[in-house]
């Protein structure tokens, strides 16, 4: 009889939202309680329900409500000492001794106890809300790291999903979101799933990291061990926060597509302060005699890190934003060692480095892997080893600087690298190779390099301006230019006398991290909301290049770009170029529908206009 009055509940009260329940009307205790039976009937009932009951039930199911006197309805005696500070709830409590782990020295690495059917159905239902980003979000707030049950749950529900895409079978798929809406995930979202799967979630378990790792080093001799334990410590992962909401009066009718609006996340390592304890490991030469071995461990996991980027939408062939986190390959104040997983990088040269005073023919090796490698940050490495003495033949580092149409030579992603390779090369270039290198220059960059709205005159002043400082830098190393290059240097020197090579090799970077009122050829847009909104009502900058990444975050993170430019016309703070550059980016095919049903529909554009309108005026 209570069973039967359970499953009513469950069919009548668990449609409802249990965000609205009220103290008068506990639907939301009458269905926990249904809930709890532990024949688990109720919760079976409860996950196959059609339409499934919503997933903000997730948050009274994950309530700590149950206190020690509440132990024995979950089959878990409870000690006769009142356990005041226990507090547990439906879908993370004790374990009945059954199902608990046997207390052991070692055992074969389970990390959780068994399931009862409860936790079974319950873990059921939460696969039927695959596409919607707040399971995940919870998931990654709870530690990210799934239990085998649900891993399995999960995974053999993205099979069946998969299978029934694969066969056509779209009836079936209309099926399932009719049943729940949230069923079927999104292309991001499956991406996030399966970074939840392998494990690639940064967990919550505090630990000491590095810091262990360091005494045994200092303590033992030097062993495979040690070398395979370094490497799990240093092993990329993915934390997983809250993105960037829209204001209230905006429309979101239609769901965010790219990954960034949808689920926010950050490149990590599995260990914290990695670059504190790295640096105090340099100067020993236990550590130093060992760096050679750990070049292929530092290689791999580099090459991890920036796959998981390109999983996530944010590196590509031709992009990585290394430059940005990583200003220099070499030694430099720029570095700031803001990112952990950046200390890859360093790790990575000083391996190399290391490798090369044991072996040229090995360090030789390994840089023309890094020319091939599919990353800019790889193309980085590689001309920084051929600014090396005796790696790399001049004339080879030639070609790697003029290949892919001269892309290399001019990119932002490869600049520093890039100068710091032209300096060292020039002096050592045979009279051929060298006019091959001044042609090259002189001929200046690809137009698709850069912004499509240039004028003619803009564009000729930023021809200009990089052709100068190339041949300027080449001239400094003591390079011997050729007839037409020191005539065209000539000529922008005498149109241009105020450009002149900047202290700390500073031209060198594509942006400069410095005080506020130092001109920098390249601004990073501030990535919190609040400090966003604040950046945009500065005037934008003059520079040559394009000043800063507003464009390219409208392309990639509309919603959080559209925020900041909502928030600022509720305080009637109207940046027109902002705009503008906004507006041009959403209108690319890919957002064009999309900027379309948001903005559209509010005052927003209209406001706009009239905006510019008064200003002309």
């Amino acid at each position: 009889m209570v069973r039967a009055v359970r499953k009513m509940i469950i069919v009548k009260e668990a449609v409802a939202n249990p965000l609205i329940r009220t103290r008068e009307d506990d639907f939301v205790g009458r269905v926990l309680w249904a809930l709890s039976d532990e024949s688990g009937l109720p919760a079976k009932r409860f996950a196959d329900m059609d339409p499934v009951p919503s997933l903000d039930w997730l948050e009274p199911l994950s309530e700590n409500r149950y206190l020690h006197g509440d132990l024995g309805r979950f089959g878990v005696p409870p000690k006769s000492d009142l356990d005041e500070k226990l507090a547990f709830s439906l879908t993370r409590r004790p374990a009945p001794y059954d199902r608990a782990p046997l207390m052991a020295l070692c055992d074969v690495g389970a990390t959780g106890s068994q399931w009862d059917d409860v936790m079974v159905h319950l873990a059921r239902w939460l696969t039927r809300h695959l596409d919607d980003p707040a399971l995940i979000l919870w998931l990654a707030k709870r530690g990210g790291q799934l239990h085998d049950g649900f891993a399995r749950l999960v995974d053999s529900r993205l099979g069946e999903i998969a299978k029934v895409e694969r066969d056509g079978m779209t009836d079936e798929l209309d099926r399932m979101r009719a049943a729940a809406p949230r069923a079927v995930p999104r292309p991001p979202l499956r991406t996030a799933w399966r970074l939840l799967l392998s494990g690639r979630i940064q967990s919550s378990r505090q630990d000491l990291g590095l810091y262990p790792w360091e005494e045994r080093f200092q303590r033992d001799d030097w062993s495979p061990s040690l070398r395979l334990a370094l490497r799990e410590l240093l092993t990329p992962c993915i934390v997983f926060r809250e993105p960037f909401r829209w204001g209230d009066g905006v429309d979101e009718k239609q769901e965010p597509q790219h990954l960034k609006e949808i689920v926010d996340w950050e490149l990590k390592l599995r260990a914290g302060h990695v670059h504190t304890v790295l640096n105090g490991l340099s100067s020993s030469p236990q550590w130093q005699a060992a760096l050679p071995d750990l070049l292929p461990d530092f290689n791999l996991l580099l090459r991890d890190a920036l796959d998981l980027m390109h999983e996530l939408g944010s590196a590509d062939e031709r992009s990585d934003s290394s430059y940005v986190h990583q200003p220099s390959i070499s030694k430099h104040p720029q570095n700031r060692n803001f990112h952990d997983w950046t200390a890859l990088i360093e790790l990575t040269r000083d391996a190399w480095l290391a490798l090369a005073h044991r072996s040229v023919e090995q360090a030789w090796l390994v840089a023309q892997q890094w020319r091939q490698a599919p990353y800019p940050l790889f193309k980085r490495l590689a001309f920084f080893a051929a600014t090396q003495e005796a790696i790399v033949p001049p004339p080879l580092a030639l070609d790697w600087l003029l290949a892919d149409d001269r892309w290399w030579l001019w990119s932002t992603q490869t600049q520093r690298e890039a100068l710091r390779l032209l300096v060292a090369l020039a002096p050592q270039l045979g009279p051929t190779d060298l006019g091959r290198l001044e042609e090259a220059i002189l001929t200046g960059p690809p137009r698709t390099m850069f912004r499509d709205d240039l004028d003619r005159e803009r564009w000729a002043q930023i021809v200009d301006q990089e052709v100068w400082l190339r041949l300027t830098k080449m001239a400094s190393s003591g390079a011997p230019l050729g007839e037409q290059a020191r005539a065209a240097r000539d000529a922008l020197c005498a149109n241009n006398p105020q450009w002149q090579l900047e202290e700390g090799e500073r031209d060198e970077f594509p942006f400069w991290l410095g005080t506020v009122n130092e001109e920098r050829k390249f601004i990073v847009t501030p990535q919190r909301r609040r400090e966003l909104v604040e950046w945009l009502k500065q005037p934008p900058g003059t520079g040559l290049w394009q000043e800063d990444d507003w464009r390219q975050r409208c392309r990639d993170e509309f919603a959080t770009t559209a925020c900041a430019l909502c928030a600022l016309s509720r305080e009637d703070v109207w940046p027109l170029g902002r705009w503008r550059e906004a507006l041009q980016a959403w209108s690319e095919e890919r957002l064009l529908k999309r900027s379309w049903r948001y903005m559209a529909p509010s005052s927003l554009v209209r406001q706009l206009r009239s905006s510019a309108n008064s200003r002309t005026a």
